[in-house]
């Protein structure tokens, strides 16, 4: 099995915020020369600041429409990248952003690579939903397509395969419910662990960029999910 790469470290980041607007700073370890500007006492409810000046090169920016948060944590932006992790009113910590390459063929074969392989047809693993799931004991795996779409729900070492089952099915639920971007290619990806500290990461492709909303902590999937399906982009 290859091991998965986070897919923060696929979406290295970038944004530019004005200081009329409401948000911003996050500095990712891989730009040093990325301009940044922070803030952590946004009132409650301001909404994500449309008016404010967003500079990533070539890569459109997006975010998801009708934002609300306590705060903006940070931000980040240099040319080709950007990303920005708010504090939403109901407590979760999300983040989302783009990350520019070379054409969309790159892109693709970028957010294949991040694809968890496993050998084998596997087990059926009826989700319930109408979802036929496919699992693999070995890597604490269960996965399956959703239009062009892949979806994995993974442990990590030593998490007992049975704490994977839930979150699957309620995945299968939502997607009943919610509807993805649309894209060529996207991967959710819901990570679980022994200690049920969890990260849902969402990554799609768009032309030559990948885009990605992630919940580190996730206290809510279709949250998660509904602002991936939310992103627009800002003029």
């Amino acid at each position: 099995m290859l091991p998965k790469r986070s897919l923060i470290a696929v979406t290295t980041i970038a944004i530019l915020v004005s200081s009329s607007a409401a948000g911003c700073g996050i500095s990712h370890p891989h730009h040093h020369n990325a301009k940044s500007k922070s803030q952590t006492t946004s009132p409650s409810g301001v909404s994500f600041p449309t008016q404010a000046h967003l500079s990533a090169g070539k890569l459109l920016i997006m975010a998801p429409a009708d934002l609300k948060a306590k705060s903006t944590l940070r931000s980040s932006s240099r040319s080709g990248t950007y990303n920005v992790t708010v504090l939403t009113d109901s407590g979760a910590q999300m983040s989302f952003g783009g990350q520019y390459y070379a054409s969309s063929r790159r892109a693709r074969q970028t957010l294949i690579n991040d694809l968890i392989v496993s050998p084998g047809p596997g087990t059926r693993d009826p989700l319930g939903s109408g979802v036929i799931a496919r699992k693999y004991h070995q890597q604490h795996l269960i996965t399956w397509t959703h239009d062009h779409w892949i979806i994995e729900i993974s442990g990590a070492s030593g998490t007992p395969f049975s704490l994977l089952q839930k979150p699957a099915s309620t995945i299968a639920t939502l997607l009943n419910e919610v509807s993805l971007p649309a894209t060529s290619q996207g991967l959710l990806h819901w990570t679980i662990t022994r200690k049920t500290v969890t990260s849902i990461d969402l990554a799609w492709t768009k032309g030559a960029a990948i885009y990605h909303v992630i919940q580190p902590q996730p206290k809510n999937a279709r949250a998660a999910m509904q602002m991936a399906a939310s992103m627009v982009p800002i003029p």
